[in-house]
């Protein structure tokens, strides 16, 4: 008999531990920033091609490659992605066409919780010490945002 009190007890507790954990996952989850801008700056003197997959809930939903130009003596060379979705992405995936999987920089969007978001690829810097190497950076600007559509 007590072991079906126990039982009966853990069962109870179960359901009530249940009941709370489903009250917590059903709030709501915050909205995802929307994209702005996705553009590329060059500060290398190699052209490359710059490859982007942007991911909505472990899909992907955009998948582009933009020739990007070299940079000069005088101004860095850059490209600027197009046609991308805006809303409810969750990752943005960037690689150089001849950079290895293990090296991809990825940015998790659903960390920041400000409306909006640009982007701004970076390869190499503008001092010279890193050629080749791929950086993301983000700007909450609101001027990201003003697309022509």
């Amino acid at each position: 008999m007590e072991s079906l009190t126990r039982r009966h007890f853990l069962q109870v507790g179960g359901v009530a531990l249940m009941g709370g954990v489903a009250g917590c996952s059903s709030a709501e989850e915050p909205p995802h920033p929307t994209l702005g801008e996705l553009d590329v700056v060059n500060f290398d003197s190699t052209s490359y091609t710059l490859h982007v997959l942007l991911f909505r809930a472990g899909d992907a939903v955009y998948w582009a490659s933009e020739p990007v130009s070299p940079a000069t003596d005088h101004s860095p060379g850059g490209a600027t992605f197009d046609g991308y979705p805006t809303e409810s992405i969750d990752e943005l995936v960037v690689r150089r066409d001849d950079q290895p999987k293990p090296e991809w920089e990825r940015f998790d969007l659903t960390e920041y919780e400000t409306d909006c978001l640009g982007f701004s690829i970076h390869i190499g810097d503008i001092d010279g010490r890193t050629p080749g190497e791929v950086s993301i950076w983000k700007t909450s600007n609101p001027s990201a945002c003003e697309r022509d559509e």
